[in-house]
């Protein structure tokens, strides 16, 4: 993406990040203290228990991603914190210590057996939130095209036309965006649908998302896709940009992600999302994506 390029989505302050932030600042500075000051030795045991809690429930957070996606750095980031978490939790209850040393000791070791499965993971976690990022890299590049901001939003969605692929390379790509937690995919009798979203919850196994809020992609197997962006999702861009252009630009990015897929060349499809630069499509992908031309 050219360095000139004025993004056309709305600042993003990382308000999750900033509750942690704060929710951190307000238990270590203002709760703990308390607890310590008003139970004494009962207090300390609670922060600890607290502490280890928050850890175990973070932990957690990547388990539904895991289910759903297979995929083995998800795990080693849910291990690493979860074994850790739960080998504290377990000494404390049986040690009974009362040395802060003994402490740091206690909470430090399990950590560092598991820093292996740590450091495996951050390369997951390469370039920033996976969630965030693709999903709004995907935003930032459909709205390049984008010229007018005469027709506004509308809640249908919108009929992209026609592509070609087979229902093994639809449900193939599908699997594999889910699996990168590109997207999350619901294989149907006669459609892949591919929702897009930017957090964890769109990952709980079994559950469908309720799609009129969500932005999504269906690709149908007779050759037909369906694009809809949610509006929460239409109102991250700093103007009214004209709907149907925007469905047409970001059908087009997954189409030609998929042509990607079809030639084998799915690190290509990693390589987009993250420089937010769309190769024009050659020849064969043309032919092959868009039939009737």
């Amino acid at each position: 993406m050219s360095n000139t390029y004025a993004s056309k989505l709305k600042p993003y302050f990382y308000l999750y990040v900033m509750f942690y932030l704060i929710l951190w600042f307000f238990l270590l500075f203002i709760i703990f203290p308390i607890l310590r000051i008003f139970f004494g030795e009962t207090g300390d045991l609670i922060v600890q228990y607290i502490q280890d809690t928050i850890f175990l429930v973070l932990s957690l957070l990547f388990l539904g991603p895991f289910v759903r996606t297979k995929n083995l750095l998800v795990l080693a980031t849910f291990l690493s914190l979860f074994i850790p978490s739960w080998t504290v939790i377990i000494l404390r209850y049986f040690l009974h210590q009362k040395s802060y040393v003994v402490d740091i000791i206690l909470v430090l070791t399990p950590f560092l057996c598991c820093l292996p499965l740590f450091l495996l993971s951050l390369k997951f976690w390469e370039g920033g939130n996976f969630f965030v990022r693709y999903f709004r890299n995907l935003l930032e590049m459909a709205a390049m095209p984008v010229k007018d901001t005469t027709d506004g939003y509308t809640d249908r969605p919108y009929p992209g036309g026609k592509f070609s692929a087979s229902k093994d390379e639809i449900t193939g790509f599908a699997k594999y965006l889910n699996k990168n937690l590109i997207a999350t995919s619901f294989i149907e009798e006669d459609k892949a649908m591919l929702v897009f979203s930017n957090g964890f919850f769109q990952y709980i196994p079994f559950i469908k998302p309720n799609l009129q809020k969500e932005t999504y992609v269906s690709l149908y197997y007779s050759g037909d896709f369906d694009v809809h962006i949610a509006k929460k999702d239409y109102r991250k861009y700093r103007d009214e940009l004209t709907f149907d252009q925007l469905c047409t630009s970001f059908g087009f990015i997954i189409l030609t992600l998929l042509s990607y897929y079809k030639k084998g060349e799915c690190e290509k499809i990693k390589e987009i999302l993250k420089d937010k630069e769309l190769p024009p499509p050659d020849d064969s992908q043309r032919k092959g994506l868009f039939p009737a031309e």
